[in-house]
């Protein structure tokens, strides 16, 4: 008898267990047959109903009429209402503990606070999921290298909030670092970022080469060249809103999530800079206006995408043209850039990034769309970035119950405050996606080594394995979590459920993927641990398998791979 372990993929956070309810049988394919087995001396607490609640968690801040943290809020002072209609229950807590939240406006020669120590020892103190995006592409040299130059200054910070993933979008989303809960351990991703330096942004490389081709050619040449080159930005620019988009699916919601999302940033009109090297007959945009219009819908959905699962985006881009760190921007072709200052930039209030035309494309629109939909902000210095993840220590955790199952759709968010001279910086929307095929998406990405681990730790074993190479195996699987951590959230929900999926890398051919039906949330012990526990069969030339474990009203996550051999 042999027992094959998982490795455990975060150590924050909390883990659910369930049941499946298949069997499935398939030719060459893993065979799971799930049973609900009770463990001995578990509490007879056990949800049960229908589901048709769906909680919801989001980053809130609270400022007084001075612009201070508001560090005594209370539920019964918050009021959310969603699409118009008011929500059944309301509940808030700090994201760091109140005795160590710091605030920007501090006295410099005042004592250290508890969280200042913390950030310097490392040791991170917030419940916050925290992801570094880093849009490698998109940033030249100097803007990577400042970049870099600012996560690791800022590193204490990032931990104190939450344990820091840290993703490269190199040409695809990879994890750097998982979970990294001390500022040294971070300090050491951030270095790893210096291997996807590029001299040339994306962006650049394009202008550059526009403008190389476009000496000394006719009229109608260089015209032609602005319009291909346009055309190759915008579609540049297009991948790289589907590649984030793609990664934020996968990634699944939950509440208390701060993206720092790293990007030289990119004009939605591109146009603008090409027609300058033509005379006033050439300069017809019409060719790349279909494109245009089609970009910055993206964008917008996107950003839209990015608030409904729960992210706080925090932009950080190093671009504004005449920084000593930041390339030339007669070489970048970045002229223009917003100015976003507490995350209100350029445009007019209620505009969309297709209604703004050529006198309003700047090359942090996007960052600063995305900071408005999710109640966050853009920094375009180191300096910034500090008061703005300083000012996130001062943030709440608002979990809130509508009477509506989980649908695909945008919920408008509204937040009011009763107290008096009391304003609230929070998302504007809120999207609950069928969770079905996130859950399949993010149990493959697991199987290539290059998935996240979400929210929830996981320990998978598979254990009593007995068969042979001929005849296949089989044995039984074993998943084990602690949900202490995200108990109240989950327990916010009338019936909350459990569901289990599970890939199987069979070797050759497609991995085999299973899906279970939700089942009540039952706990093993009265510290939050959940056990789930099903005999298992596979093919002799199966290599691996993942587990993703999901509680279906919140969409909170966890999942973790074991190898067969």
């Amino acid at each position: 008898m042999k027992t094959l372990t998982s490795r455990i993929v975060r150590a924050s956070a909390v883990m659910l267990a369930l049941g499946l309810s298949m069997p499935v049988r398939q030719a060459g394919a893993a065979t799971l047959t799930p049973t609900s087995t009770p463990v001995p001396g578990a509490p007879s607490g056990v949800f049960s109903g229908s589901v048709q609640v769906t909680g919801v968690s989001v980053l809130i801040r609270a400022t007084d009429a001075d612009g201070r943290p508001v560090t005594d809020l209370r539920s019964d002072e918050v009021e959310v209402r969603e699409d118009g209609v008011r929500a059944d229950s309301v509940s808030i807590e700090p994201l760091a503990p109140r005795a160590v939240a710091a605030t920007p406006e501090a006295s410099a020669s005042a004592a250290p606070t508890p969280v200042a120590a913390q950030e310097k020892t490392g040791a991170a103190a917030g419940p916050a999921r925290v992801t570094v995006y880093v849009q490698a592409d998109l940033l030249n040299r100097d803007q990577l290298t400042w970049a870099i130059k600012g996560l690791r200054n800022e590193a204490g910070k990032l931990v104190v909030l939450g344990p820091v993933d840290l993703v490269v979008a190199d040409p695809e989303p990879t994890m750097v670092a998982n979970g990294s809960r001390t500022r040294e351990d971070l300090e050491r991703a951030v270095e790893r970022l210096k291997k996807h330096v590029h001299l040339y942004s994306a962006i650049e490389r394009i202008r550059r080469d526009f403008r190389r081709d476009a000496v000394g050619a006719s009229t109608g040449i260089v015209r032609h060249l602005a319009l291909t080159s346009t055309a190759e930005e915008l579609r540049r620019m297009g991948a790289e809103a589907d590649q984030l988009r793609s990664w934020n699916r996968g990634e699944g919601r939950g509440g208390g999530r701060i993206l720092v999302l790293v990007s030289g940033g990119f004009e939605l009109d591109p146009w603008a800079y090409y027609s300058q090297f033509l005379d006033s007959q050439s300069q017809d945009r019409s060719a790349t206006e279909d494109q245009r219009v089609q970009l910055a819908s993206q964008w917008e959905q996107v950003s839209q995408e990015l608030a409904g699962n729960g992210w706080t985006v925090l932009g950080f881009s190093g671009g504004l043209p005449g920084m000593d760190s930041m390339t030339a921007a007669e070489t970048s072709g970045h002229e223009a850039f917003s100015s976003f200052t507490g995350g209100s930039g350029t445009s007019p209030a209620g505009a969309t990034l297709a209604d703004q035309g050529t006198t309003a494309s700047f090359a942090l629109d996007p960052l600063g769309q995305a900071a408005r939909d999710s109640g966050g902000a853009v920094a375009t210095s180191p300096t910034r970035l500090a008061t703005d993840l300083t000012r996130m220590q001062s943030a709440y955790v608002l979990s809130y119950t509508m009477s509506r199952p989980p649908d695909s759709e945008a919920h408008r968010l509204q937040i009011d405050i009763s107290r008096p001279g009391v304003s609230v910086r929070a998302p504007v929307v809120v999207r609950l996606a069928s969770h079905h095929g996130s859950d399949r998406a993010r149990a493959l990405a697991l199987l290539t080594g290059h998935g996240s681990s979400g929210e929830v730790p996981l320990e998978v074993v598979v254990k009593d394995v007995t068969g042979s190479h001929r005849r296949g195996y089989s044995g039984r699987l074993l998943v084990t979590g602690h949900l202490a951590e995200v108990l109240p959230l989950l327990l916010s929900s009338k019936a909350p459920a459990m569901e289990v999926t599970v890939a199987v890398d069979t070797g050759s051919g497609e991995p085999f993927v299973s899906q279970g039906q939700p089942m009540p949330l039952r706990l093993a012990d009265r510290q939050g641990t959940w056990v789930y526990e099903s005999p298992i069969q596979w093919p002799a030339d199966a290599r691996a398998i993942s587990v993703v474990v999901t509680e279906t009203t919140t969409d909170t996550w966890g999942g973790a791979v074991a190898k067969l051999r």
